[in-house]
């Protein structure tokens, strides 16, 4: 039987492709959908195992944390391994309404959309590489500082685009989220572990291979090249 939660979440990528919520106050819609904003739905890709970022029904045992297992998945069949990319919660946190441009270092969360869990880190030992676990943990109403991620890039662009090889620095560690090469046993065979490192490597590199980007808010008659406005044709784009 499918799990009610994934059955949502494909429901969900059923049902995108048309919505789009428009803002006011300024903002108008954009249809060159250079760049990730917030609320769109994202596949990542490490750099070096080409495995992309997944969160699992299984849970991390022996001396791991008991939360779920996030895992390095190959396959376009694959289910698992759509993110939706959110703010920080809080109503002192900066605002990520659908379709905000993400600039360099800023803080973000990101969300399984199958399961609503955040991926998190903290101080517990990875189950293979004895760097530091990344786990699947909490919900919609059950998130806080170990689920928030500084994402950046090399180069001057100003915010996250399509092409960028990205990095995720956990906020409470420091630590980067890497794509590892070691291989879990059964019940996660063939998967790959996936860790947070001390430093950037090639391993901490990830990619946007699929998704649903929501055109960028911009702001009219900006002198930015970046933020013009093109036209207003669609309602997102699809990797």
């Amino acid at each position: 039987m499918t799990p009610p939660r994934l059955v949502r979440g494909l429901a969900f990528l059923a049902l995108v492709g048309p919505l789009f919520v428009g803002g006011g106050g300024g903002f108008a819609e954009a249809v060159k959908n250079e760049y990730i904003t917030c609320g769109s739905v994202i596949s990542l890709q490490g750099e070096t195992q080409r495995t992309q970022l997944a969160c699992k029904e299984v849970a991390y045992g022996g001396r791991g944390s008991g939360q779920n297992a996030c895992t390095g998945v190959t396959g376009s069949a694959e289910p698992d391994r759509y993110f939706v990319v959110r703010g920080l919660a809080g109503e002192d946190a900066e605002p990520c309404l659908q379709g905000t441009l993400i600039t360099k270092g800023r803080k973000l969360r990101l969300q399984h959309m199958a399961s609503g869990r955040w991926l998190h880190s903290h101080h517990i030992t990875s189950m293979i590489s004895n760097n530091q676990e990344v786990s699947c943990f909490g919900g919609a109403d059950e998130s806080d500082d170990s689920d928030v991620w500084h994402v950046t890039w090399n180069g001057g662009g100003k915010y996250w685009a399509k092409s960028d090889k990205v990095t995720f620095k956990h906020d409470v560690t420091g630590r980067y989220l890497g794509a590892m090469g070691g291989v879990y046993p059964k019940p996660l065979a063939g998967q790959k572990e996936v860790a947070a490192l001390k430093s950037k490597s090639a391993a901490t590199l990830f990619t946007v291979t699929e998704g649903i980007i929501f055109p960028q808010r911009v702001i009219q008659n900006t002198a930015s090249p970046e933020d013009k406005v093109v036209g207003a044709e669609d309602k997102h784009s699809e990797l």
